[in-house]
């Protein structure tokens, strides 16, 4: 009986209470923020998927209607190598070393051989006196039917297809001539110094998707005559 009525046991008891009692409060303070969290997440998520219903979205006869319209089977010979085939060996049928056409152009690893082939350009465009306004103009008046030699749609711009398609063609053009030729060589000639390399080049000037129209080439050296 005395200890119950022991003072320091009753300051003892109520400390006791009172911290356990704050341990609780604390507990439920944190199950109350941890609710609400939930409570504000579920809402957003349904706020979200709302939102997402409410979305319009782009009708199929929209889509339809944008579909371009399919090339000509008979103008249509490049294609990519099928899936299958390239799975096994991807560097097998893609250019590691120079892009020729649309299918690999712009390739991050390709790049640095764009000026090279600027420059074989440059040198053509000098030594044939062929004027570059008017081949340009050439190659955009055959813009839709080169086009349609690819089997996918080419996503380059008028601009870009067009400069891509004469800067390719004389590539090729200057690659053939100066093998047969040699006196045509630069000095500072980056390809045909380097054995190796041009062997490179002579490989992925084979390759299924690093082609152009035969026509467009044809047609850039003729002028390059007249």
């Amino acid at each position: 009986m005395t200890l119950l009525n022991d003072p320091d046991h009753v300051k003892i008891k109520i400390e006791k209470d009172s911290w356990n009692f704050g341990k609780a409060s604390d507990q439920m303070l944190k199950n109350k923020e941890r609710i609400d969290i939930e409570k504000n997440e579920n809402y957003i998520v349904k706020e979200t998927n709302i939102d997402a219903r409410l979305k319009p979205r782009k009708s199929l006869k929209a889509k339809l209607e944008e579909l371009p319209p399919l090339p000509r089977s008979s103008n249509c010979y490049i294609y990519r190598v099928p899936q299958r085939l390239r799975q096994e060996n991807e560097k097998a049928y893609a250019p590691q070393v120079v892009s020729i056409g649309p299918l690999h152009h712009g390739k991050q690893h390709l790049k640095s051989m764009e000026k090279e082939k600027q420059r074989y350009l440059k040198e053509f465009l000098e030594r044939t006196g062929a004027k570059l306004d008017d081949l340009l103009n050439l190659i955009t008046e055959k813009e839709q039917q080169l086009r349609s030699c690819y089997a996918e749609e080419i996503e380059l711009d008028r601009e870009e297809f067009v400069e891509m398609i004469l800067v390719d063609a004389t590539f090729i053009i200057e690659v053939l001539l100066r093998s047969q030729f040699r006196d045509l060589e630069n000095q500072e000639d980056h390809i045909f110094e380097k054995p190796f390399f041009i062997e490179d080049i002579w490989y992925e000037m084979w390759l299924l998707e690093n082609q152009i129209p035969f026509f467009r080439i044809f047609l850039t050296w003729r002028l390059s005559l007249n």
